[in-house]
């Protein structure tokens, strides 16, 4: 269960309300999304969970318009960048060792620039992509 169904951003004081009753609904395990790192703290949300028997099943990045890697000013893609590094190091620091957790970038905006293999890039919405990086990103 992902507690953006109830809160947006997910934080602290949102998590604290909404853990106990994700378990109280009977549920396992919980999403955790990144909207900002810095929104929840990791130690804090792994006692919590594991104080209500629950895990975190996946730590989600999420990427509105404007937190692109592809077909962008390079000053959007360095923040992406920094942004998708901040979400691995927390999701690095919030799953217990035995949990599925897994931090899962979201493949672009509505309407950015994607590319299935042995394809030029395109547009969801169907047009030309202006750039596409020559070599893949680092963001662990």
């Amino acid at each position: 269960m992902n507690p953006w169904v109830w809160a947006s951003p997910v934080d602290d004081g949102a998590l604290a309300e909404l853990i106990p009753r994700i378990a109280a609904f009977g549920f396992d395990a919980v999403e955790l999304p990144i909207e900002q790192p810095g929104d929840w703290d990791p130690a804090r949300t792994r006692d919590l969970l594991a104080a209500h028997g629950l895990v975190a099943a996946a730590v989600c990045a999420v990427t509105p318009p404007g937190r692109e890697l592809v077909d962008a000013a390079p000053a959007v893609v360095e923040s992406t960048v920094a942004y998708l590094r901040g979400a691995w190091r927390l999701r690095r620091r919030s799953a217990r060792p035995a949990s599925a957790a897994r931090c899962t970038p979201r493949s672009g905006a509505p309407g950015g620039c994607h590319r299935r293999p042995g394809r030029p890039a395109t547009r969801s919405s169907g047009g030309p992509c202006r750039r596409w990086p020559s070599r893949p990103v680092s963001v662990a």
